[in-house]
């Protein structure tokens, strides 16, 4: 008798509750025990998690000096396979590394994204991947620049500071300085964020405020970014404000684009295939995807939505699993979804359902698996997505 595929368990993180490389041994852990086979395969969209789930893949982890995003000495690191080096801002200098949480908009810069990005290249990195996202500040990429050896002086040629506070002082750029060697490396910028440098859906006017810049800064940090851009295309002939995305990560990448020749790639696909996703799903009889909140923004470029897509390319059965899902059964069974699982249906509250995410997962695995078995019709057609019985079984 020939044994069903195994289950791929796709998931991305549930934010401030579980990681993503957790939230997928959880699942698998709970189809295990249900008696089939699961395998865990945790993906991320180029923000926090991103490391993770590559060095799940095989790259190595690279243990590097770096700085966090106040500027602070710490200990970073990057990961790699052969020629390709993956920074992630998110742990270098984003929101999560903040001391105590604290929102710092002013203070807050990414030197640390550049000195990592430098060291790998040091360690030999001839394509440098710096995956935006979560970042804890608005800089425009001033202190990146820095750290890879830029000189962004003040209207008194004194050095500017690798934070916002120095992307409001920047009056000269001079790339002539950057380490020589970053000329025989290729950059790529991966996000999904297609916001533009400035304007109502700029970095600091979209974003700003989930940094900590108050409704009065806005507007200052605003000009500050045209102005940053103005330097950027004088020294390199590159507007920035004309790039989609250049926006992401408070403007970092404006500096990447413009100043290093940067392309602009997707974080879910560039993660996704980093991981070779596309053959596993062809290895896989189901395949479980989703995060902490399913809603309206997650089918714009989230890692999740980016497995549905490929799920439904190769004919392989999609089951959702998130803490919530705010999206109707018939929107989902449009994106190919079958059927679908919230924690809530376990545990209404809210606070203590991220608590116990982990058990939920556990539990919400195990019933997936049976209910996956009871289906006599073998798999649900996709036009007629549902939820699964979490709340008549977990009684």
């Amino acid at each position: 008798m020939t044994r069903p595929a195994a289950v791929l368990v796709a998931l991305d993180k549930f934010k401030g509750s579980i990681d993503a490389a957790a939230a997928c041994r959880a699942v698998a852990d709970g189809i295990t025990a249900a008696g089939q086979q699961a395998v865990p395969c945790p993906v991320a969209d180029g923000g926090d998690g991103t490391l993770d789930a590559l060095a799940s893949a095989g790259f190595d982890r690279v243990r590097v000096p770096g700085h966090g995003p106040l500027g602070d000495l710490t200990t970073a690191e990057f990961v790699r396979r052969d020629e390709v080096a993956v920074v992630e801002l998110a742990s270098v200098c984003g929101l999560a590394a903040l001391p105590g949480g604290r929102l710092e908009p002013w203070a807050s810069g990414t030197l640390g994204v550049g000195t990592v990005a430098l060291a790998a290249v040091e360690a030999g990195a001839r394509h440098v991947v710096i995956a935006l996202g979560g970042s804890a500040s608005t800089d425009g990429g001033v202190g990146l620049l820095i750290g890879l050896g830029a000189r962004v002086l003040d209207n008194a040629s004194t050095p500017c500071s690798p934070d916002a506070r120095g992307l409001l002082a920047a009056h000269t750029l001079d790339l002539s300085t950057l380490d020589p060697r970053l000329r025989q490396v290729r950059f790529s910028v991966a996000t999904d964020v297609t916001s533009p440098l400035t304007g109502p859906t700029g970095a600091a006017h979209l974003f700003g405020p989930q940094k900590g810049v108050t409704a009065a800064d806005v507007d200052i940090l605003d000009r500050a970014l045209h102005a940053w851009a103005a330097l950027l295309h004088d020294v390199t002939g590159v507007d920035a404000t004309s790039v989609s995305g250049a926006g992401a990560a408070g403007g970092t990448a404006a500096a990447l684009i413009t100043a290093l020749g940067a392309d602009v790639i997707s974080g879910a696909d560039f993660v996704m295939d980093a991981i070779g996703l596309d053959t596993k799903l062809n290895e896989a009889g189901l395949v479980v995807t989703g995060e902490g909140s399913w809603d309206d923004q997650s089918e714009a470029g989230k890692a999740p939505m980016g497995v549905i897509s490929r799920a439904t390319r190769a004919g392989v059965p999609v089951v959702l699993v998130a803490g919530r899902v705010t999206a109707t059964a018939t929107r989902l069974a449009q994106l190919g979804v079958h059927r679908h699982y919230q924690l809530l249906d376990l545990q209404p509250d809210p606070a203590e359902a991220m608590r116990s995410a982990a058990a939920l997962l556990h539990r919400t695995g195990t019933l997936l698996a049976k209910d996956e078995r009871a289906d006599t019709a073998g798999r649900i057609e996709p036009q007629v997505a549902h939820s699964g019985s979490l709340q008549q079984k977990e009684t």
